[in-house]
C-alpha cells in the first residue's frame, strides 16, 4: 500500500523579500525556483531552493565570492 504524500501548494507570499530585492539590485539579473516547490511536491516542512545569477562585475570575476550590500533583508528564517 502507497502512502499518500502531504503535498501542499506554494505559498508564494514567502518569497516577496527576494522580489523586492531584486527588484532594486541591479547585478542580479535572473532569479529562479527549483526543487519540489516548483514542482509543486513540497510539503509543509520543505525548503525553499532558489537559483540566483548574478552579472559579474568584469570579465574575471566569473568564478568570485561576491558580497552584495542589504541581501540579508531576503532571508526572513
Amino acid at each position: 500500500m502507497e502512502k499518500a504524500l502531504n503535498v501542499s501548494q506554494p505559498d508564494l507570499g514567502k518569497i516577496k523579500p527576494l522580489r523586492e530585492y531584486f527588484e532594486k539590485e541591479p547585478e542580479g539579473s535572473m532569479a529562479f525556483l527549483f526543487g519540489s516547490q516548483a514542482k509543486s511536491l513540497a510539503r509543509d516542512s520543505s525548503d525553499w531552493d532558489i537559483g540566483v545569477y548574478f552579472k559579474p562585475k568584469d570579465y574575471l570575476e566569473l568564478e568570485k565570492e561576491g558580497d552584495y550590500p542589504n541581501e540579508n533583508k531576503i532571508w526572513s528564517d
